[in-house]
C-alpha cells in the first residue's frame, strides 16, 4: 500500500510539472494570437488570422508582421502577402505558402479534412477595418524608410 501511495504521488507531482506541455502539446504556446512558441522558441511568426488542429498538423493563415519605428513609436504593420502553413507538430518542421490553391493541395494529400474550414476573409477583413498605412500620406515616408511602400498596409497599435 504504501509504494502504491509514494507511485500516485510521483505520478501526480509529474503531471503538475508537466501539465503546461500537455495543456498545450508538445510544448506549444500561442502567444496572444500572434504568434506560435515552443519551449520559447519561435515557430510560426506574427500575425496568425485562423487555425486548424487534426492528426498532428495545426494548419493556419497569417499575415506577415513587422514592427516599425513610426512618427515617433512602435507600429505592428501587416502587409497584405496572405500566407498559409502547415506546422507538423512533433517534428517542429513548418511548411509556408504563398498559394492558396498549393497549400490546400498539400492538406489533401496529408489526408486533412475540417469540418469547419478557415476563415479566408479575415485577410479582407483585416484592411478593410484597422487603420491603413499606405493610403495615409503622413506614413509614406516611414513605409518608404521601412522598405514597404508600394504595399498594402495595415497598423495594429
Amino acid at each position: 500500500m504504501k509504494k502504491l501511495f509514494i507511485i500516485m504521488f510521483l505520478f501526480f507531482t509529474a503531471f503538475l510539472v508537466y501539465e503546461e506541455d500537455l495543456r498545450f502539446g508538445l510544448g506549444y504556446d500561442f502567444e496572444v494570437n500572434d504568434r506560435i512558441t515552443r519551449h520559447g522558441k519561435v515557430v510560426v511568426e506574427h500575425k496568425i488570422l485562423d487555425t486548424r488542429l487534426d492528426n498532428g498538423y495545426l494548419i493556419g493563415i497569417r499575415l506577415p508582421a513587422h514592427d516599425i519605428e513610426c512618427r515617433g513609436g512602435l507600429v505592428r504593420a501587416l502587409i497584405d502577402q496572405p500566407t498559409y502553413f502547415i506546422l507538423k507538430l512533433d517534428e517542429t518542421k513548418v511548411t509556408s505558402f504563398l498559394s492558396k490553391e498549393e497549400f490546400e493541395s498539400r492538406i489533401s494529400s496529408l489526408n486533412i479534412k475540417f469540418e469547419d474550414p478557415l476563415k479566408y476573409e479575415f485577410f479582407g477583413n483585416i484592411f478593410k477595418n484597422a487603420k491603413r498605412l499606405d493610403s495615409d500620406d503622413k506614413y509614406s515616408h516611414c513605409l518608404r524608410d521601412n522598405n514597404l511602400d508600394g504595399y498594402r498596409v495595415a497598423a495594429l497599435f
